[in-house]
Parts: C-alpha cells; sequence; structure tokens
C-alpha cells in the first residue's frame, strides 16, 4: 500500500525529531528553555525579520496542542501536534534551512 502522509507531515516529524535532539537531554525547564533558544538561534537566518518579534521577550512554545494516542496495537506510532504560532515560524525556517520551499514543501 503507497504511502498517504502528505509531505508536509513528513517534514513536521523532521523537524519535530531535531528539535527533540536538541533538547531531550535537558535537565530542568531551564535549560529546556535554553536548548530550544540555541535551536532557534541557529534557524536565525532564515527567520522573516517581520516575524523576530513573534520570538522575542517570551518563553518560546512550540507546540499548541499534542497527542500521541495508541494504535490498535497498544502502540504509540500515531502522532498529533498542533503547532503554535512560534511553532510555525520554527518550522519555516527549519524548512528553508534544509532548502525546502515553505510554501509547497518541495525543493
Amino acid at each position: 500500500m503507497p504511502c498517504t502522509t502528505p509531505p508536509h507531515h513528513t517534514l513536521v516529524l523532521h523537524c519535530i525529531g531535531d528539535v527533540l535532539t536538541h533538547t531531550m537531554d535537558t535537565p530542568s525547564a531551564v535549560a529546556y528553555q535554553q536548548a530550544l533558544q540555541r535551536f532557534l538561534t541557529d534557524l536565525a537566518p532564515w527567520v522573516l525579520a517581520a516575524e523576530v518579534a513573534t520570538l522575542a521577550g517570551h518563553a518560546l512554545t512550540v507546540f499548541d496542542a499534542g497527542e500521541f494516542p495508541p494504535t490498535a496495537e497498544g502502540t504509540d506510532a500515531t502522532i498529533a501536534v498542533v503547532l503554535s504560532p512560534q511553532g510555525i515560524i520554527l518550522f519555516r525556517a527549519w524548512l528553508c534551512r534544509q532548502g525546502v520551499d515553505p510554501l509547497l514543501c518541495s525543493s
């Protein structure tokens, strides 16, 4: 059966994986925010000037909501997330850094 997952869903999962790679070993909420900020700083060249204010001045939140509901087999292979406004900015910048057009989700 061919994969029916839209390409942008796969890209979101790769972006989330990249964020987790940079933040998962943090021992505290403060350390997590610092690691996330370093990740964002690395993406700064790809953040639109008009969006910088959205990212400044408060703790960065990547998700507005997330679910990891179990599948019929009892595994949590299904992932559902809602990116926050800041998460959308981070995702667009991440796409650009990967050489992917954020409007088309293709290179």
